[in-house]
Formats: structure tokens, C-alpha cells, sequence
């Protein structure tokens, strides 16, 4: 009976001898991985806008509150990333 919680497919991220590979090259292989796997739609976002609520320098609306630029809400972009 094995107690070693890894499974294979887990293995299969980093090369197999990672130890002694180059760092760049299992980042790349790490990378490539991911995007094969979840596809770019998970990690397009992030490299979008963030989804924190961003405010103009020194514009205000009525009532004197700030306007927030446009873009989607945290919530948004959680609904986005989760399907």
C-alpha cells in the first residue's frame, strides 16, 4: 500500500529530474502545462485590468462621491474566471 500522495499526473508538471534542471526551463514547462490544461481563458484576466475598484484622480460624482473607472467588479471577474 502506498502512502505517497502524489499521483503521476502530478509528476508530470516538472521534468524528471527538476533538481538539477534548468529553473527557467521548468517554470516554461510548468507554464505550458497550465495553459494546456485550463487554457488561457484562467489566466487571461489577471493580466487584464485589475477588478479592485479603481477611482479617476480628482474627478467626483454628484454628491461629491468619486466615479470608478470602468471595468468588471470583483465579483464579475470571479464569475469569469470560475467558468
Amino acid at each position: 500500500m502506498s502512502t505517497n500522495p502524489t499521483t503521476e499526473s502530478d509528476l508530470d508538471l516538472a521534468p524528471k529530474s527538476s533538481t538539477n534542471a534548468d529553473p527557467e526551463a521548468v517554470v516554461v514547462a510548468n507554464c505550458s502545462k497550465f495553459v494546456e490544461v485550463l487554457g488561457l481563458r484562467t489566466i487571461f484576466p489577471l493580466f487584464m485590468h485589475s477588478p479592485r475598484e479603481r477611482v479617476a484622480p480628482g474627478v467626483s460624482g454628484p454628491g461629491g462621491k468619486k466615479k470608478s473607472l470602468g471595468g468588471p467588479s470583483s465579483a464579475e471577474m470571479e464569475e469569469h474566471i470560475i467558468k
